[in-house]
């Protein structure tokens, strides 16, 4: 909750929304705090990348594309929270099963749809789109940057599935997840050069000294929680079973959404009420399904 709280009031503190500025900063305390937990204070055994000729070409290639959506994932959830209330945001990602069924359905052959998945996406769809239609701050861009970051977490799912498969033995999750911000700031640095460079530039030769203090901590702050937010979700889900970890994400889903209403004190309409409950009840019944389909494939 206060890791996307305090993304929505890092940007807003600007002129102009730096949604880049804002994933690079995450994505280097992410690299840099994980590696001084790992090798300096020792709190997991470290991990390196294995080299191309130990896991193969396929291994490389999949790990390009994970770390491709999940920095773009990150980048267009901020754009979005730059563009719309961070209550929203968190309504649309909610529909982040719907990619997932889909993005499933088109790579992977061997997975199933029961009835049951299909039938939980509906209150999801129709969530979202009351919830669009009755919030004030809905835009198009506001909610396409949305949608697509939940694209690249669903597609971020099967990348990891695919690196999991071909470096079996010789990573584990919270390091991939230290090695994949890491290079995800080597993608990050030229692109906001090239995109926001000039605006960055401005803010940092107008702004007064204590209001440029005053906004490099708040972007620091937002740093540490996304480290510490993103870190503990890797450690839950090795001590879980994915689905497991689908019924804590929903608990979380809510808690971002009462959050960030309270944290900005947005007013909440019937019909902004009635979206976010029933975006949330069908993530709620989509993992009950799945649930359900894996105990029968286990029987």
């Amino acid at each position: 909750a206060f890791t996307n709280s305090s993304s929505k009031q890092a940007l807003a503190a600007l002129p102009t929304s730096l949604p880049l500025t804002l994933t690079l900063v995450q994505h280097s305390f992410a690299a840099v705090l994980g590696t001084v937990a790992y090798r300096v204070l020792g709190l997991r055994a470290y991990r390196p990348l294995p080299a191309t000729a130990e896991v193969g070409p396929s291994a490389t290639r999949s790990l390009a594309v994970l770390c491709l959506v999940y920095t773009l994932g990150f980048a267009l959830t901020n754009a979005s929270f730059g563009a719309v209330n961070a209550s929203f945001v968190d309504t649309v990602k909610a529909g982040e099963p719907i990619t997932t069924v889909l993005l499933a359905f088109v790579f992977l052959a061997n997975e199933r749809m029961t009835w049951p998945v299909l039938l939980s996406l509906l209150p999801i769809v129709g969530g979202v789109a009351i919830s669009s239609m009755a919030e004030a701050s809905a835009s198009a861009l506001g909610l396409a940057y949305a949608l697509g970051a939940n694209v690249c977490f669903s597609s971020r799912s099967i990348a990891a599935k695919l690196v999991g498969k071909h470096m079996a033995g010789r990573m584990d999750g919270a390091n991939l997840f230290v090695h994949v911000n890491r290079l995800g700031v080597l993608v990050l640095i030229p692109a906001v050069l090239a995109l926001e460079g000039p605006a960055l530039r401005d803010v940092v030769h107008t702004f007064p000294r204590e209001r440029l203090v005053a906004v490099a901590r708040l972007f620091a702050f937002n740093g540490v929680m996304y480290y510490l937010n993103n870190q503990m979700n890797f450690l839950v889900l090795e001590k879980v079973d994915t689905l497991t970890h689908g019924i804590i994400n929903c608990g979380r889903r809510v808690a971002n959404i009462l959050f960030a209403i309270m944290w900005f004190g947005n007013k909440v309409t019937f019909f902004n009420g009635t979206g976010i409950s029933l975006a949330l009840a069908g993530g709620f019944l989509y993992v009950r399904a799945k649930m359900a389909d894996a105990k029968a494939k286990a029987a």
